[in-house]
């Protein structure tokens, strides 16, 4: 659908699911996803800033994707699958459509801030290659010349 490379910032204080509207990954298309930067979730005054993977504490059934790391950036696909974003991944899907992201926070019930005190952002790195059987991990660059890490591979059905 849409082979290439994009660059896409995902919003830590945005309570909705972002995706990349020129972005889409089509049947037999593989996704490799990298994210970068730092964001400050779940009570960043006092906690800090976290990486795409989160701060490391369970969330539990307030939050967007409850068992899921807290503050790590949630990554879903077109037929609904939500993921814990690792450091990088690769995806192919059966169901073409967007991916999309947001921040793993709680959702405001009136006794803390939810995505209100949120800052920063991170940012997606999408390639989106064509299929080819026998493919490799190690045959795929997200960086020209660069190699991408492939710490997680997800078949999505």
């Amino acid at each position: 659908m849409a082979q290439g490379d994009w660059l896409f910032t995902v919003v830590a204080n945005k309570l909705a699911w972002q995706y990349a509207s020129n972005v889409q990954i089509g049947e037999g298309e593989i996704a490799i996803l990298k994210a970068s930067g730092s964001w400050g979730v779940i009570d960043p005054a006092h906690r800090g800033n976290c990486g795409p993977q989160g701060n490391g504490v369970t969330g539990t059934n307030e939050i967007i994707a409850p068992g899921k790391p807290e503050g790590c950036l949630l990554c879903k696909t077109a037929n609904g699958e939500v993921f814990a974003f690792p450091e990088s991944c690769m995806l192919t899907t059966s169901i073409p459509g967007y991916l999309y992201f947001i921040a793993n926070d709680y959702v405001d019930t009136g006794n803390g801030s939810g995505f209100g005190d949120n800052t920063g952002t991170l940012l997606v790195e999408i390639v989106i290659q064509q299929a080819h059987v026998g493919l490799k991990a190690s045959e795929i660059n997200v960086v020209k010349g660069e190699p991408v890490e492939i710490t997680h591979v997800l078949q999505v059905r």
